[in-house]
C-alpha cells in the first residue's frame, strides 16, 4: 500500500470513529437531560416535542448523514481504487443489516438540508418548511428511542470498522495533533466582548436617530 494509500484508509478510519462518537456523544447526554427531567421512561419513549425541541439532536441528524456519506462514498472509492478491497467489502457486507436499520430513516438528507438552509426548502424555490405539510412527511427520528437506534447503529459499524483495520486505530486528538495546522485566529477578552457590544449597540441607536432626522416632517394642517 502506498502512503497515498495508507492516508485515505486512515483518513476513512478516522472520521467514522470521529462522527460515531460524537453521534453518542450528543445521544447520551440528551438522554441524561431527559432522565432529570424526569420523563424518560421505562420503555425508553418520550413525546415528540420534547425531543424534537433539543437543538443537539438537530445536530445529530446532520453528523448521520455526514456519516451515511463517508460509509458510502469514501469507502465506495476505496474499493472502487482496490484499496484493501476485500476488507472493505467483508465489512460492507457484515454491516449491511445494520446501515439498513439507519437508512430506514427517509428523512435525514431532507431534514439535514433544511437544517443547513434557514428552514427553507432547496427543491421547491426555498419555500419556508414550516409551512404546509412537508415537515411532516419525512420520516425521520421523532423520539428518544430512534436516536439511540441510530447510535448504537453507528457505533456496531464502527466497532466493526476497527475491528477489521486495527492497525489505522488513533485517538482524534493524536490525528490530530499529528496532521492538522492549527492557526486559530486571536480572540477577545470577556472585557472586550462587553466594551464591543456596547459600541455596536450605541452605533445602531445613532443610526436609528439619523434615519428618524432624515424622515420628512408631517405637514401641519
Amino acid at each position: 500500500m502506498t502512503q497515498d494509500e495508507k492516508e485515505k484508509v486512515e483518513d476513512v478510519v478516522f472520521l467514522i470513529n470521529a462522527i460515531a462518537n460524537e453521534v453518542e456523544h450528543y445521544v447520551q447526554s440528551a438522554k441524561l437531560a431527559a432522565q432529570k427531567r424526569g420523563i424518560f421512561k421505562g420503555d425508553r419513549a418520550l413525546e415528540p416535542d420534547e425531543t424534537l425541541s433539543q437543538g443537539a439532536l438537530m445536530y445529530v441528524v446532520i453528523r448521520v448523514v455526514s456519516f451515511i456519506e463517508e460509509w458510502d462514498r469514501q469507502i465506495g472509492e476505496l474499493i472502487k481504487d482496490g484499496i484493501e478491497t476485500a476488507r472493505f467489502q467483508k465489512l460492507k457486507r457484515v454491516t449491511k443489516p445494520v446501515i439498513k436499520e439507519v437508512r430506514k430513516f427517509t428523512g435525514l438528507v431532507p431534514m439535514r438540508n433544511i437544517l443547513a438552509h434557514n428552514a427553507r426548502i432547496q427543491s421547491q424555490g426555498y419555500k419556508n418548511a414550516y409551512r404546509g405539510g412537508y415537515l411532516s412527511s419525512l420520516y425521520v427520528p421523532a423520539r428518544l428511542p430512534d436516536y439511540l437506534l441510530i447510535s448504537d447503529c453507528l457505533k456496531i459499524c464502527k466497532e466493526m470498522l476497527n475491528k477489521a483495520f486495527p492497525e489505522f486505530i488513533v485517538l482524534s486528538s493524536d490525528f490530530i495533533k499529528a496532521n492538522t495546522v492549527v492557526n486559530l485566529p486571536n480572540s477577545i477578552t470577556e472585557a472586550e466582548q462587553v466594551e464591543l457590544v456596547a459600541a455596536l449597540i450605541q452605533k445602531v441607536k445613532d443610526n436609528v436617530a439619523s434615519y428618524v432626522a432624515e424622515q420628512p416632517k408631517e405637514t401641519l394642517s
